[in-house]
Protein backbone atom coordinates (compact mmCIF):
# COMPACT_ATOMS: atom_id res chain seq x y z
CA UNK A 1 0.00 0.00 0.00
CA UNK A 2 2.78 2.13 0.62
CA UNK A 3 4.22 2.00 -2.97
CA UNK A 4 0.37 2.99 -4.17
CA UNK A 5 0.36 5.99 -1.68
CA UNK A 6 3.75 6.99 -3.11
CA UNK A 7 3.32 6.58 -6.43
CA UNK A 8 -0.40 8.69 -6.28
CA UNK A 9 2.14 11.37 -4.48
CA UNK A 10 4.28 11.88 -7.88
CA UNK A 11 1.77 12.08 -9.72
CA UNK A 12 0.30 14.98 -7.24
CA UNK A 13 3.44 16.63 -7.73
CA UNK A 14 3.98 16.33 -11.21
CA UNK A 15 4.87 19.72 -13.10
CA UNK A 16 1.91 21.09 -15.06
CA UNK A 17 4.17 20.02 -18.00
CA UNK A 18 2.78 16.79 -17.49
CA UNK A 19 -0.83 17.96 -16.88
CA UNK A 20 -1.00 19.71 -20.09
CA UNK A 21 -0.35 16.38 -22.26
CA UNK A 22 -3.56 14.16 -20.91
CA UNK A 23 -1.79 10.99 -22.86
CA UNK A 24 0.74 10.94 -20.63
CA UNK A 25 -1.48 11.21 -17.34
CA UNK A 26 -3.59 8.50 -18.93
CA UNK A 27 -0.79 6.35 -19.50
CA UNK A 28 0.40 6.48 -15.87
CA UNK A 29 -3.36 5.74 -14.52
CA UNK A 30 -3.31 2.95 -16.38
CA UNK A 31 -0.03 1.63 -15.24
CA UNK A 32 -1.42 1.99 -11.72
CA UNK A 33 -4.68 0.26 -12.42
CA UNK A 34 -2.99 -2.53 -14.04
CA UNK A 35 -0.31 -2.68 -11.15
CA UNK A 36 -3.11 -2.64 -8.70
CA UNK A 37 -5.41 -5.26 -10.99
CA UNK A 38 -2.22 -7.82 -10.84
CA UNK A 39 -1.27 -7.53 -7.00
CA UNK A 40 -5.44 -8.44 -6.65
CA UNK A 41 -4.95 -11.22 -9.05
CA UNK A 42 -1.93 -12.43 -6.77
CA UNK A 43 -3.75 -12.44 -3.60
CA UNK A 44 -6.37 -14.04 -5.03
CA UNK A 45 -4.56 -16.74 -6.14
CA UNK A 46 -2.53 -16.89 -3.14
CA UNK A 47 -6.02 -17.39 -1.10
CA UNK A 48 -6.87 -19.89 -3.31
CA UNK A 49 -3.91 -21.99 -3.14
CA UNK A 50 -4.11 -21.61 0.61
CA UNK A 51 -7.71 -22.96 0.41
CA UNK A 52 -6.71 -26.18 -1.20
CA UNK A 53 -3.82 -26.72 0.72
CA UNK A 54 -6.73 -26.13 4.00
CA UNK A 55 -8.95 -28.44 2.46
CA UNK A 56 -6.27 -31.35 1.66
CA UNK A 57 -5.30 -31.32 5.29
CA UNK A 58 -9.08 -31.32 6.47
CA UNK A 59 -9.54 -34.85 3.89
CA UNK A 60 -6.29 -36.21 5.66
CA UNK A 61 -7.11 -35.66 8.84
CA UNK A 62 -10.68 -36.65 8.50
CA UNK A 63 -9.74 -40.20 7.36
CA UNK A 64 -7.50 -40.80 10.45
Amino acid sequence: MKMIASITQKIGFVPEKTFSDPKKIESRLKMIFFFSEKTFFVVEEIIFVSEKIFSKTKKIFSER
